[in-house]
C-alpha cells in the first residue's frame, strides 16, 4: 500500500562548536538564529553548565533554557520530548512540533555525548487509517556542530588558546551546500538512549517547541506516494548481533549497491540529492570497524565523472543497507578520506571526544615503541579515545524502539 510522503523542511544555518563540549551551545545558536534571523552572541555566552553530574557539555535543561532565553516569541517554549520506551514516540513529537512551529529540533545522540540540530524530516502519514495522524519518520536531516577539519585540529592541538578565529571560507553561519541525512536504520544507531547520570538516564531525549497534538503537513510539502515496496519505509535495523561483517565488495559493486540504496530512499525526492545521485560514476570504499560494538560499516566516497559532485554514504557492512549520507561534503574531509586508502592500519571509529562523526575515522596502528595509537584522518595521534559517559554504564533495559 502506498502512503503519502511529506518533506518537512525547516533549514537552519550550521554553526560549528567553538570548543569541545560546546555542541549544545552551538545548537542553541542555530535555533535562535533560525527564529530571530540574526546570530546571537558568542557561544561562551550560551555555554552555561550548572549540573556538576555532567562533567562536560550541557544538560537538556541547560540547552533548552538557553534556547528559550533567546527566542523572541514566548509561545516557542522549548521543552523536552523524552521517553524511556520509544524512540518512535519522541520522533513523532519532533515531527508534530516542526510542522506546527516551523522551528528545528535538537537531539541528544551517541548515548548522551553529543547534540545535533534536526532541520528536516521525511515522513509518511496514513490519514485514512490513523485518526491521530501519527507520522512515520523515514529520513532525518541534521546540522552537526562538529567543527570542520582545521578547527578540529586547532581545538585538539591548542585547547588552551581558546576558539580559533573563523576563516572566511569555513561556512560557519553562512550558506552551506552540505546536507546530511540519516535513514531510519542509521538514526536508530545514532539516536540512542542517554547513558549519563541524572533524570535522563536510559531515555531518548530531544528538544523542540511544544506540540499541540497531531499536525497535518501542508499539501505543498507532499513529495510522492511512497510505500514499503519502494524502499522508503522504515528499514529494519540489520546491525549488531555479533556476526562478522561480509567481505568488502569491489568499487564497482559498491557503486551499484549505492545506486540501489539511494533509489530505495525518499531522500532522492529532494532536488539537490536527486541530481547528485543521478550523476554518480565513481566509488572508493573504506571498511571501518566500530570499537563500541561488534559492527562495521562501509564508508563510500562517491563522485560524478568530472569529480565536481560528491557524496559520502555509510552502509551496514553485513546487510549493505544505507544508513547515513552527506551530499556536497566538506572538500578537505573528502580529500582526507581519499588519502586513507593507501595507508596501512585498520580503520576504526567510535563516538568520542576526539571524533563525534563517523565520517572521521581513525587509523589504528602502533607507534615506534609498539604502543597502539589512533591517528585521526592520518594527522593527530591519540593513545586513548575519550568517552564522556557519566552514569552507571550502558542501559540494560530492552527498548521498544
Amino acid at each position: 500500500m502506498s502512503l503519502p510522503t511529506y518533506d518537512v523542511p525547516v533549514p537552519a544555518l550550521r554553526h560549528f562548536q567553538d570548543l569541545p563540549g560546546y555542541c549544545g551551545a552551538a545548537c542553541a545558536q542555530m535555533i535562535i538564529a533560525k527564529q530571530s534571523g540574526s546570530t546571537p552572541g558568542d557561544q561562551q555566552q550560551l555555554y552555561v553548565v550548572n549540573d556538576a553530574s555532567w562533567d562536560q557539555g550541557m544538560t537538556p535543561d541547560e540547552v533548552a533554557d538557553r534556547i528559550k532565553s533567546g527566542l523572541s516569541n514566548e509561545t516557542h517554549a522549548y521543552g523536552q520530548a523524552a521517553d524511556a520506551n520509544s524512540r518512535t514516540k519522541v520522533m513523532r513529537h519532533v515531527a508534530w512540533s516542526m510542522c506546527e512551529h516551523g522551528l528545528p529540533a535538537v537531539a541528544l545522540i551517541s548515548g548522551g555525548q553529543h547534540w545535533v540540530v534536526i532541520d528536516g524530516l521525511i515522513v509518511t502519514v496514513d490519514a485514512q487509517k490513523r485518526k491521530d495522524l501519527q507520522p512515520d519518520v523515514t529520513n532525518v536531516f541534521v546540522r552537526d556542530p562538529a567543527p570542520d577539519l582545521e578547527q578540529q585540529h586547532h581545538n585538539c592541538d591548542m585547547p588552551d588558546e581558546g576558539p580559533p578565529p573563523h576563516a572566511a571560507g569555513d561556512l560557519c553561519g553562512g550558506e552551506d551546500r552540505q546536507e546530511e541525512e540519516f535513514e531510519w536504520a542509521g538514526w536508530e544507531g545514532a539516536f540512542t538512549r542517554c547513558e549519563n547520570a541524572g533524570a535522563w538516564l536510559c531515555q531518548w531525549v530531544a528538544l523542540c517547541a511544544p506540540e499541540k497534538g497531531p499536525c497535518v503537513p501542508p499539501e505543498e510539502w507532499r513529495i510522492a506516494e511512497a510505500g514499503q515496496e519502494e524502499g522508503t519505509g522504515v528499514h529494519p535495523w540489520a546491525g549488531g548481533g555479533g556476526k562478522p561483517a561480509d567481505p568488502p565488495l569491489d568499487a564497482g559493486a559498491f557503486l551499484e549497491v549505492a545506486k540501489r540504496e539511494f533509489a530505495r530512499s525518499a531522500v532522492r525526492y529532494r532536488p539537490v540529492w536527486g541530481k547528485a545521485i543521478a550523476s554518480l560514476a565513481g566509488c572508493v570504499p573504506l571498511r571501518v570497524q566500530r570499537l563500541d560494538d561488534d559492527t562495521a560499516y562501509d564508508l563510500l566516497l562517491l563522485e560524478d565523472k568530472e569529480r565536481r559532485t560528491r557524496l559520502l554514504a555509510r552502509l551496514d557492512a553485513r546487510s549493505h543497507r544505507l544508513l547515513h549520507a552527506v551530499v556536497h561534503p566538506e572538500r578537505a574531509l573528502f580529500e582526507a578520506l581519499s588519502s586513507l586508502t593507501s595507508q596501512s592500519g585498520r580503520l576504526v571509529w567510535r563516538p568520542c571526544r576526539e571524533s563525534m562523526s563517523p565520517w572521521r575515522p581513525f587509523v589504528e596502528a602502533n607507534d615506534q615503541h609498539g604502543r597502539r595509537e589512533y591517528r585521526l584522518l592520518n594527522r593527530r595521534s591519540y593513545a586513548v579515545l575519550t568517552v564522556h559517559r557519566r552514569g552507571t554504564g550502558r542501559c540494560s533495559r530492552k527498548p521498544n524502539g
